[in-house]
């Protein structure tokens, strides 16, 4: 009978043997067509290299503008201490949990998009494999 390191290290063993064969499994050449597209559809898998893109894209420049918007509040606020505490404080505040706010529904909305087109993608490899 082994004791609890002959578990130990056949426990050790199998993992390893499963992380390899995914390993290998994520590796196979059979997989990249995922990344690259279906060869049926070669105008379909450059729009969703260019959607990625424009996703990538739109996001960037959305969180340049939201953080440029919120400097702007932020300091406005400052300004308006000096007239009216309440309001400027309003608008600190205001920044201070808008700003996690907007930044989690615009990586909400991107992680949106990427869902999308990989969908398109794992329709075109369902399509593909229906074929065979």
């Amino acid at each position: 009978a082994g004791g609890p390191s002959d578990f130990g290290s056949a426990a050790s063993a199998a993992f390893s043997t499963v992380f390899e064969k995914a390993k290998s499994a994520a590796i196979d050449s059979s997989n990249k067509k995922s990344v690259s597209g279906n060869a049926r559809y070669p105008n379909l898998s450059k729009y969703l290299s260019i959607v990625d893109t424009v996703i990538k894209v739109c996001f960037w420049i959305a969180l340049v503008l939201w953080s440029i918007a919120l400097i702007l509040v932020f300091v406005g606020g400052i300004m308006e201490l000096g007239r009216d505490a309440g309001e400027g404080i309003g608008m600190i505040l205001g920044a201070i949990i808008g700003a996690p706010l907007i930044f989690l529904w615009l990586l909400f909305c991107r992680l949106c998009g990427y869902a999308s087109s990989e969908l398109i993608r794992v329709l075109m490899d369902i399509e593909a494999n229906t074929r065979r």
